[in-house]
């Protein structure tokens, strides 16, 4: 087991995080604290990834990582208004469409709150470990894409499996949405090296619909979500794109905020 996590440590990393996590949501339907137990799969993986693959040495950089917060106040703002930049500019292409306008801000429910917090559980993987590593041998364009196909694959027993919360959901419009996300994360994790921030930004993602488009139908939601976040990550990608695209580099960075 050993020697096949040291030969393709990120495919044992993305099975590992999908095993862990998917039994644990099987039980949700016994208990929601097994759901929120669930988004540490990814993190659950990254440590022992790490530690077979990379021995303390591992260990610690994925903490040096998690810890980091200090960086230029910017990068706060950023990760806070990105993903409600996206969700309002698809309530504005929404309405633009013929639909009536969504009477803004709606209710944040108290399990939001505390999502916004927990989904470090999944940026410790995602974003600290399985991002990270990516970018040491693949242009960012590239590794963005590929944690954003593994990400989404991860919830894809969601929308599959029957009981699940969001079974015979619109898997693709999720899908679409998460995509456009992962460029924005993958921006903010090279301008900041920090799973805190991450987990801001995908906090804020998880919150800004009940604030700018509190739409009740989930396709309607993601769908226009995807072309709002979609854009804004265009935007971001094509005022760097030759950092997208360049040769990689483990130390690469968008220009990393001064601490604080």
């Amino acid at each position: 087991m050993a020697t096949l996590v040291r030969s393709h440590p990120l495919i044992a990393y993305s099975v590992l995080a999908f095993a862990f996590s998917l039994v644990l949501t099987l039980l949700l339907n016994v208990s929601l604290a097994f759901g929120l137990l669930a988004l540490f799969g990814p993190a659950a993986a990254a440590l022992i990834v790490s530690r077979v693959w990379r021995g303390r040495a591992g260990m610690v950089e994925l903490w040096a990582v998690t810890k980091r917060w200090r960086v230029h106040p910017v990068w706060y703002v950023a990760a806070l208004a990105l993903p409600a930049a996206g969700f309002a500019l698809a309530h504005v292409v929404y309405v633009a469409a013929g639909n009536p306008i969504v009477p803004v801000p709606g209710s944040i429910q108290p399990i939001m709150l505390l999502l916004f917090v927990l989904v470090i559980g999944e940026e410790i993987g995602w974003r600290g470990f399985l991002l990270r590593h990516l970018l040491h041998d693949r242009p960012p364009l590239v590794a963005a894409i590929l944690v954003g196909v593994v990400w989404v694959l991860w919830h894809s027993p969601l929308y599959f499996i029957p009981g699940m919360p969001s079974y015979g959901g619109p898997f693709l419009a999720f899908a679409a949405w998460a995509m456009s996300l992962s460029f924005l994360l993958t921006w903010l994790w090279m301008g900041t090296r920090s799973v805190v921030l991450a987990t801001v930004m995908h906090g804020a993602a998880n919150l800004a619909p009940s604030l700018v488009f509190p739409v009740t139908d989930s396709g309607v939601l993601f769908g226009f979500g995807a072309i709002g976040t979609g854009a804004v990550a265009a935007v971001v990608v094509a005022l760097t794109w030759h950092r997208w695209v360049g040769s990689p580099d483990p130390e690469r960075s968008f220009g990393s905020a001064p601490a604080t």
